[in-house]
């Protein structure tokens, strides 16, 4: 049986179900997809990633120097 049952595995269930278990609580958490929620997921993080790659290509006039580059030419 237990004590605590957390809905929703995102930043904050997670991080609430780990602290109830650090204190001795026993704990269920339930999320219906990926734990880490939406942010983690598919959201802010990955967003933030694929702003940051593209940011770091620099300009287009750059690309055919970055390529031959990457690709060993160059």
């Amino acid at each position: 049986m237990s004590e605590l049952v957390v809905i929703g595995g995102g930043p904050a269930g997670v991080t609430a179900a780990l602290r109830a278990r650090e204190l001795g609580a026993e704990v269920i958490l339930i999320e219906r997809e990926k734990l880490g929620g939406t942010c983690t997921n598919g959201g802010c993080v990955p967003t933030r990633a694929l702003a940051k790659a593209a940011g770091s290509c620099g300009t287009r006039s750059s690309l055919p120097t970055m390529a031959s580059g990457a690709w060993g030419r160059g």
